[in-house]
Parts: structure tokens; C-alpha cells; sequence
């Protein structure tokens, strides 16, 4: 339950390095979409939000590149 302010949210993977992450808010009860933000590479970000029961669903977004492969 929030009660109006700003929701903090951190996501962390291995090693509790940070994760870039896709961060979608839905209100609890009925489930609707309210925002979505990225946590860009601090793993970290902050979302302005009034009253009420909230979830969120987080995807990590890295990716890893491999130069040379045969």
C-alpha cells in the first residue's frame, strides 16, 4: 500500500550488481497499467504515485555482446 509519495524501487542480478530494467506499475485490485520506466544501469529509479495498492512486474533489459565468435 502506498500512501501517495514515491515508490523506490532497486532491482539487482548476480553479485547484487544493478540491473537496467523495465518496470511496469499496475494498481493491485483490478490489475490496469499505470506507468512503466526504466531503471537505466544504477538499477534504480523513482515513481511519483497517489494513494492505493499497487504490484509491478520488473524485466531485466542487459544484454551481453561477443566479439570473434567461429
Amino acid at each position: 500500500y502506498v500512501s501517495g509519495g514515491i515508490l523506490q524501487v532497486t532491482t539487482l542480478g548476480a553479485d547484487s550488481e544493478p540491473l537496467d530494467t523495465r518496470v511496469d506499475v499496475y494498481l493491485q485490485n483490478s490489475g490496469k497499467h499505470v506507468d512503466y520506466c526504466g531503471t537505466g544501469g544504477d538499477g534504480k529509479l523513482e515513481v511519483r504515485l497517489i494513494e492505493g495498492d499497487y504490484k509491478i512486474k520488473a524485466r531485466a533489459t542487459n544484454s551481453i555482446e561477443k566479439d570473434g565468435l567461429p
